[in-house]
């Protein structure tokens, strides 16, 4: 019973998922949103190679 349960909640949360991108996108479509590019944002690091740190304990 309980896994049952646990499997309809992750479908309720894809849904609220779901629904916050429709809406997002809905807002997109239909209004003057601002947008940024990566750049914009993060200045001259968005065009940087990313590095890999091994060590960093997200292990």
């Amino acid at each position: 019973m309980e896994e049952k349960k646990n499997l309809f909640l992750v479908k309720v949360e894809d849904l609220y998922d779901q629904i916050a991108d429709l809406l997002a996108e809905k807002r997109l479509l239909n209004e003057k949103v601002a947008t940024f590019s990566d750049s914009e944002v993060r200045g001259a690091i968005a065009n940087e190679v990313p590095t890999i740190d091994e060590e960093d304990g997200w292990e």
